[in-house]
């Protein structure tokens, strides 16, 4: 495969956006316009957007489903050095596991941005979704519509998302209806490139299995409490 032509790569060991398949006819890109009442991906609302990434890959590193991760869990995701520096409940009783909170700020302040500029981050980010954005767009008008981001549509993109630093891959699949009218900021039945960046974060949420923390494990069902014995008879 020719990876000049079929990868979309966003930032080099950080996070990536993988577009394989058939390379398509070279065209000139459509111009490509963010709403206004849009906020694009900016370096702040990028580390919003990755905020809930993260949250969505602590829920896939957790293989146990109990709210924490420990050192077996973390094993092929991060260091132990890193593990440690994450731990700020070290002497506390939660000590040598990561709570949701710490995992999510250690990885939003630590592996987003890989001492990269703030803003190179996210303007390489949104090219790399604009040229995404573009092979969609098969009729050159410069917005997507439902029948441009079908099940095929992407399967013949070949949307991956990859996090190399903490070993994370996830092909991207599938777009709800209800995915794309959140989306659809304008309520106009299209996206834009900015509504479409947007689109794109749910997506790779979605194909994490989610940012919502886990809901707790029901309690047991109290047990029936035996009556207690005959007194017995007086003398």
């Amino acid at each position: 495969m020719n990876q000049l032509s079929r990868s979309l790569l966003f930032v080099a060991s950080v996070a990536s956006l993988t577009a394989c398949g058939v390379a398509p006819t070279p065209r000139a890109a459509a111009p490509v316009v963010a709403d206004a009442t849009f906020d694009a991906l900016s370096a702040s609302t990028l580390q919003k957007a990755f905020t809930r990434v993260h949250r969505a890959i602590f829920n896939t590193i957790d293989a146990d489903k109990d709210g924490w991760l420990n050192e077996y869990e973390v094993g092929r995701h991060m260091t132990m050095a890193e593990f440690r520096k994450a731990d700020k409940s070290q002497g506390w009783g939660s000590a040598g596991r990561l709570s949701r909170t710490e995992f999510v700020d250690y990885a939003t302040r630590t592996f987003l941005w890989f001492h990269q500029d703030r803003d190179s981050f996210a303007n390489s980010f949104r090219q790399s979704l604009a040229r995404a954005f573009n092979r969609l767009d098969t009729n050159d008008d410069g917005l997507l519509i439902k029948n441009e981001t079908s099940l095929a549509d992407l399967r013949r993109l070949g949307l991956t998302f990859q996090y190399p630093k903490l070993h994370i891959t996830v092909p991207i699949r599938k777009v709800t209806p209800e995915q794309f009218q959140g989306a659809d900021k304008t309520g106009d039945g299209k996206l834009s490139q900015a509504e479409f960046e947007d689109l794109y974060i749910e997506m790779v949420v979605a194909a994490l299995g989610g940012d919502a923390a886990p809901a707790p494990a029901p309690a047991p069902p109290a047990q029936p409490v035996p009556p207690a014995p005959p007194a017995p008879a007086g003398k």
